[in-house]
């Protein structure tokens, strides 16, 4: 009997159960530093179909795949992969080829329903964190998040994550955790800024936002995870709340040099 692989984020965890041992490999090197010993608040059952072209098995890819929800229930349905889960009884089965591609997106489809449930939510964004707090940075595809990724690494500021973060709220304040995709690290931090990338390149600017115009820039970061009206409507409110929590500027940055010098002088302040 091959032992389940539990994957935990920001406190929830999932249980894989497999017969596959190449699979139980293969998510044990994909999502390592997120793997836990806690109980399971819900579960995933895969098997493999060995007929099915591989590929690379860690090569995550744009696959033709897709997810609908039907009452309780989300279907997953692509060329070599299927699934059906039950939101309700927490568990359900996937049958895929030995590669992960379709699994990571059912995974951050179900993870985006029950963090719901906790007060979180995704967010598309670089997240720098130092012992005493840290900043998000959003933005759409261009506008620098993986450069401050880069330049934070080399100042010595944690990096989160540079593409998926989560963030949770909470009576004590915002926290933003890692997660394992884009290369992600299994660590938290509270929020202490909170930073819309501009795709301009134009200038150097910093400009304080209120809390509407930050929710607007973050609402088409958060992910379109969560297929129905009731949960957008959650997650409009949570994220109205982290935009209410927290200083909200935009950045704009001419030059690398100009960002690692912003960044710079942001690190020390925190």
């Amino acid at each position: 009997m091959i032992s389940p692989v539990t994957i935990e984020m920001a406190g929830l965890a999932c249980a894989v159960t497999t017969s596959e041992r190449a699979l139980t490999e293969l998510l044990i090197q994909r999502y390592q530093g997120f793997r836990s010993e806690r109980p399971p608040h819900f579960t995933l059952s895969v098997m493999v179909d060995s007929s099915a072209a591989e590929g690379d098995p860690l090569e995550i890819r744009s696959a033709p795949v897709t997810i609908e929800r039907r009452n309780r229930l989300i279907v997953l349905a692509g060329e070599q992969c299927a699934a059906e889960y039950d939101l309700e009884s927490r568990s359900g089965t996937m049958r895929l080829p030995l590669n992960l591609t379709a699994f990571d997106l059912l995974l951050k489809v179900l993870y985006a329903h029950y963090l719901l449930e906790d007060d979180a939510f995704f967010v598309h964004a670089c997240a720098v964190g130092l012992d005493r707090g840290g900043d998000l940075f959003f933005g759409s595809s261009g506008s620098g998040k993986s450069t401050m990724a880069g330049l934070a690494t080399a100042a010595g500021g944690g990096v989160l994550a540079d593409e998926l973060v989560i963030v949770r709220l909470a009576e004590m304040g915002c926290t933003m955790h890692g997660t394992p995709f884009w290369g992600g690290r299994n660590t938290s931090a509270k929020v202490r800024g909170l930073f819309a990338l501009s795709p301009d390149h134009q200038s150097d600017a910093v400009t304080t936002m209120t809390s509407l115009q930050a929710l607007r820039r973050l609402l088409p970061c958060t992910g379109d995870f969560s297929p129905t009206p009731g949960h957008r409507a959650r997650l409009f409110a949570l994220a109205g709340s982290l935009a209410r929590s927290t200083v909200c500027q935009e950045l704009r940055f001419f030059t690398t040099e100009s960002m690692k010098g912003w960044l710079d002088a942001r690190l020390c302040s925190i």
